[in-house]
């Protein structure tokens, strides 16, 4: 009854701005739900993506144990759940086609993500659980779908371009990087509900996508994202990096990659932070003066973040097992923890597995994660009892106000007669 019952009420006051920025923050509690698979071929699960009503997307697939959400015969299936992650849907894929899978949901349901042919040709889709049917963009080429806003703005690479759409996955517009000179290809990752967009780009002769950029509202313009001067006394030298998700705030997150991946969360005002891993359990340090073998034991990527700037991604043991585990932090980056060392109000005792990345984070602070065992998970905050009273404490705020609007708008209209 509390997962059914607790998260309208957050999401109601979220919605009414009565505090929930503090309350979430404040919560150390959390439940864990396995979100269950789509059977037959897809019986193991990857989430990638999450929406306030705790929605989830990913897909499901055929287990590899060597690499975690990797199918060994190329086998997947999209779909999505029910608010709080009740009951998958799989969403197939278009006619012809060999797999499929779902990148981001929005809070109005619409899922986006990519189906793919035998011959590796991919064409990006968007779709909802209450209208099943996938709709292909009006990309052009082999594209993919990334992310989605509030409005429907759809955000992912056609090609070598990085696109963004209209509201609803309407006209597609391709991102002007013409500033950034000759830009051999550019991919958009993450978009906010201003239409700003994230992503990477590289630069002529060179093919990896190493550089960062964010745009203004609606892509447009494109400006470089810089990265971070870790050699003291050459200003000349900026690391790449990857760039993979932007809040409402302007809050970007990724990371950098020298030395193999250093998450980071940078404000909008230019001020950087990379997320303290030197803490987490499974963290190794090594020779930050070197990279591959011998550079750090360890190192970190961010993959997604919520209004309040809590980040989620992964801890990586690199070497020949890449082992990786799942982290969250607090506010603005601060604290971070691995999902490994949390405890769950519903279950009792050690794992036998880890959970490996997590990919998403709401705005409650539910957040998805997937295990080294083919599963995935919803992370549910548990409200504190303090926290459930001043949830009712605003929602009776709310009531009170909306039956005053409702009086006055009979003393106004004096035929309108009060029925409850």
């Amino acid at each position: 009854m509390k997962r059914m019952f607790i998260k309208p009420l957050v999401t109601a006051l979220a919605s009414a701005g009565l505090g929930l920025a503090s309350l979430s923050a404040s919560a150390v509690e959390y439940s864990l739900f396995d979100l269950g698979s789509l059977g037959g071929s897809y019986a193991r699960t990857f989430a990638t993506g999450i929406n306030n009503s705790g929605q989830v997307v990913g897909y499901g697939y055929q287990f590899d144990p060597s690499q975690n959400g990797t199918s060994a015969t190329d086998d997947y299936q999209a779909f999505v759940t029910g608010a709080n992650g009740q009951g998958l849907t799989g969403l197939g894929m278009f006619a012809g086609d060999q797999w499929s899978k779902a990148a981001a949901i929005n809070d109005a349901g619409q899922v986006v993500g990519t189906s793919t042919n035998a011959s590796g040709t991919q064409s990006a889709f968007i779709t909802s659980l209450a209208n099943p049917s996938l709709r292909k963009l009006d990309t052009v080429g082999s594209s993919t779908a990334n992310a989605i806003n509030a409005s429907g703005q759809v955000v992912g690479t056609a090609g070598a371009q990085a696109y963004i759409t209209a509201a609803n996955g309407g006209a597609v517009s391709v991102l002007d990087a013409s500033s950034f000179g000759t830009v051999q290809r550019i991919a958009a990752n993450g978009v906010n509900a201003a239409g700003q967009v994230v992503g990477n780009y590289s630069e002529f002769p060179y093919s990896a996508l190493g550089k960062g950029y964010v745009t203004g509202p609606n892509g447009s313009p494109v400006n470089a994202l810089p990265g971070r001067n870790v050699a003291p006394g050459n200003d000349a030298w900026t690391p790449q990096l990857n760039v993979a998700a932007i809040n409402a705030e302007g809050q970007t997150v990724g990371s950098y990659l020298e030395y193999g991946g250093s998450a980071f969360l940078k404000n909008p005002d230019g001020t950087d932070l990379v997320l303290d891993v030197t803490s987490a359990p499974h963290y190794v340090p090594g020779n930050m003066g070197g990279s591959g073998q011998y550079g750090p034991n360890s190192s970190s990527l961010a993959y997604g973040l919520n209004a309040r700037g809590q980040v989620v991604g992964s801890i990586v043991r690199n070497g020949l097992s890449r082992a990786s585990y799942a982290f969250i932090t607090g506010e603005d980056g601060s604290g971070l923890v691995e999902v490994n060392s949390l405890s769950f109000v519903n279950h009792s005792g050690p794992f036998d597995f880890n959970f490996t990345s997590a990919m998403g984070i709401n705005d409650a602070g539910d957040f998805i994660v997937n295990g080294s065992n083919g599963h995935a998970y919803l992370v549910s905050v548990v409200p504190e009892p303090e926290s459930i009273a001043l949830l009712l404490a605003g929602l009776g705020v709310v009531g009170i106000a909306g039956r005053r609007q409702r009086r006055n708008a009979q003393s106004a209209s004096p035929h309108v007669t009060e029925t409850a």
